[in-house]
C-alpha cells in the first residue's frame, strides 16, 4: 500500500511539474496610430470552403485596461488573386476581440464569402501601356472584382497596432467551430513555429514588421474560464485520470488535447 501510495504522489508531481501550456505571446514594442501597422497571422485548419465558421480563442493582455484588436480572416495561400501590394485580395474584416488582464474568450465569426479587388487581372486602363503596381499603385489598372466569391480563410490576421505600448498579449486555443457548433480543428501552440513572411509556419508575420515581437512561451493557464473555453464536448480528468465537471478545484486535464489546467 505504502508503494502504491508513494507511485500515485509521484505521478502527481509529474503532471504538476509539466502543468504550464505553451502560448503565444505578443509584445507590442511602440503604440502606433494605425492598426494595421502591427500585424501577424496565425494559420488555421479546416475552415470550410463557403461556409460560416466561427474561431473562438483564450486571450489575455499584461496592462490592466481592457482594449481591443481587429481581425480578418484571409486567404493567404491563394495565388490567383492578389492585391496591389502582392498581399492576398481574398478577405473579410471580422470581429474585434477584446484583451483584458483575464483569460477571457474571443469569438470571432468568418462569413466564408466576399468581395475580390482582384490587382492580379486587372487590364490596362485606356491609354496606358503597361501596369505597374509599384509603391502601391492603383492608378495603372482597371480591377477585376468578384462577388460572393468562396473562399476557406487559411489564416486569422490580428491587426493590433494601436494596443499600448509595452502591452504583452497573449493567445491559446485557438477553436475552429462549423456553423453546427462541431469542432474542425484546434491550434494550441505546443508545436507552434514562428517566422518573418513564411506562410507554412504556424504564426508569421510581414517582413517590415518591428513594431512587436512574437515567441512561444510556458504559462500556467489559470481560472475556471479555462474550461468552458476548451473544445466542446472535451472530456476532462484529474491526476488520477478520473473525469471531472467544470466546477472541480485543481488541476485537470482535457483529454482530447493533453493540455492542462489550473481550475479555481
Amino acid at each position: 500500500m505504502k508503494k502504491l501510495i508513494t507511485l500515485f504522489a509521484a505521478v502527481l508531481m509529474a503532471v504538476g511539474a509539466n502543468a504550464e501550456n505553451k502560448v503565444f505571446k505578443i509584445t507590442v514594442n511602440t503604440a502606433s496610430p494605425n492598426p494595421w501597422d502591427a500585424q501577424c497571422f496565425i494559420n488555421l485548419k479546416n475552415v470550410q470552403k463557403g461556409k460560416a465558421n466561427v474561431v473562438k480563442m483564450k486571450v489575455k493582455t499584461s496592462v490592466a485596461d481592457a482594449f481591443k484588436i481587429g481581425t480578418e480572416s484571409i486567404d493567404d495561400l491563394q495565388t490567383d488573386h492578389k492585391s496591389e501590394w502582392g498581399a492576398s485580395a481574398v478577405f473579410n474584416y471580422t470581429d474585434e476581440v477584446e484583451f483584458s488582464s483575464d483569460w477571457t474568450e474571443g469569438v470571432v465569426n468568418f462569413p466564408g464569402v466576399t468581395t475580390v479587388n482582384c490587382h492580379t487581372h486587372c487590364t490596362l486602363k485606356e491609354g496606358q501601356t503597361e501596369i505597374n503596381h509599384e509603391g502601391g499603385n492603383t492608378k495603372s489598372c482597371d480591377v477585376a472584382k468578384h462577388e460572393n466569391f468562396e473562399y476557406a480563410a487559411t489564416a486569422i490576421l490580428l491587426n493590433f497596432g494601436k494596443a499600448p505600448a509595452n502591452a504583452e498579449l497573449y493567445i491559446d486555443d485557438i477553436t475552429v467551430y462549423d456553423g453546427e457548433g462541431n469542432v474542425l480543428s484546434v491550434e494550441d501552440f505546443e508545436n507552434a513555429t514562428i517566422a518573418e513572411y513564411d506562410n507554412s509556419k504556424t504564426v508569421y508575420y510581414p517582413a517590415w514588421q518591428g513594431k512587436a515581437t512574437f515567441e512561444i512561451v510556458e504559462m500556467t493557464t489559470t481560472g475556471i474560464n479555462d474550461v468552458k473555453v476548451a473544445a466542446a464536448n472535451a472530456e476532462f480528468v484529474n491526476a488520477a485520470g478520473q473525469k471531472v465537471g467544470k466546477n472541480y478545484k485543481g488541476l485537470v486535464i482535457n483529454k482530447a488535447t493533453g493540455k492542462k489546467y489550473i481550475n479555481k
